[in-house]
């Protein structure tokens, strides 16, 4: 059962297909969703009638393309549209934090090509910042591959029931998306022995014997906890076509890597047994992996996860309008 109730899209770009996505996911989880857009505050002029006339004009835009981005979907869902002003992602993040959305999804065009073209600067603030899970979404050419990859990550020194529950969380979303999607998912966790660098340095004190223990031990530990998490996914999507890649190396490089070699539509990562720091994202891990990334990501955060930013006067509330202002 997918952990998202709550859903808001912010169409930074108004496209079709990313919405019509971002439904059937939402029908799938039982989720009910919300549609928005942030244009720019007018500035304090003294110019006649100008900025109001100009202010209005832009809004008018703004809510002529929400509402037929939504229509094809209206009475599908639970589904409200609405135009709000202000920085977007403070305005988005406010939004999260006032009215409790779980997933934020942003659709967006990606600007560039290669590393870093996932995310631009208003996705990565949201990433850092939104205490929900946040999704990004580009416009495409074509049908994206009928593949998804998971990456799970675990600290070792802060295992717990959270930390396990999370990783489950982790799951469960990657595989309601796998099956909206028809999609092969890909579960992939890269590890490093801990000190691996000082292994052979001979202040170590470690014979090649012990060398070779230690790092047979470590890889068992991880090849079990890795095992048991996959035999969950398997226990509870059986439908979804599963592939397993335990690879010992830097997640920063496994992880691109693979995504590459699947051909992988969207990544979908969260660090398990991270404490959620405020203003902390993930992790130092999941930060690079999200800077390198080159399609499209979910990041998911833990329980706890709040943002550092504060709000002080009360947000919009988001809801429909009609075209003169009049909430429906």
């Amino acid at each position: 059962m997918s952990v998202f109730r709550n859903i808001l899209v912010y169409a930074e770009t108004a496209d079709e297909a990313c919405l019509a996505e971002v439904v059937a996911f939402a029908e799938q989880s039982g989720a009910a969703l919300s549609v928005c857009d942030v244009i720019a505050p007018a500035p304090t002029l003294d110019a006649g009638d100008a900025v109001a006339r100009l202010k209005a004009l832009d809004w008018s835009l703004a809510f002529e393309r929400l509402r037929g981005l939504c229509a094809p979907h209206q009475g599908r869902l639970p589904l409200d549209y609405a135009v709000l002003t202000g920085n977007p992602f403070l305005t988005v993040t406010e939004q999260v934090a006032r009215q409790g959305f779980d997933l934020v999804v942003h659709i967006s065009e990606t600007r560039t090509e290669g590393p870093g073209a996932a995310l631009n600067p208003t996705g990565m603030h949201l990433v850092r910042k939104c205490p929900a899970a946040v999704w990004t979404l580009h416009p495409r050419q074509k049908e994206p591959a009928a593949s998804l990859l998971l990456a799970v990550d675990r600290e070792v020194t802060a295992a717990g029931a959270g930390a396990e529950r999370f990783a489950r969380e982790l799951a469960a979303t990657a595989c309601d998306l796998a099956a909206a999607r028809g999609a092969t998912l890909h579960l992939v966790h890269a590890w490093q022995p801990y000190g691996q660098t000082l292994l052979d340095d001979p202040r170590a004190g470690l014979s090649p014997v012990e060398v070779e223990a230690y790092l047979a031990a470590q890889e068992k530990d991880h090849v079990a906890w890795f095992e048991c998490l996959a035999s969950d996914v398997v226990s509870a999507a059986p439908a979804v076509k599963l592939e397993r890649h335990l690879e010992r190396g830097s997640p920063v490089d496994v992880i691109p890597a693979l995504a590459r070699h699947s051909r992988a539509s969207l990544v979908i990562l969260g660090t398990v047994g991270t404490s959620a720091l405020p203003g902390v994202l993930i992790g130092t891990t999941a930060e690079a992996i999200l800077a390198a990334a080159e399609t499209p990501v979910l990041a998911l955060k833990p329980r706890g996860f709040t943002t550092p930013i504060q709000f002080a006067a009360p947000a919009e509330k988001l809801r429909a309008v009609d075209e003169g202002g009049t909430a429906q």
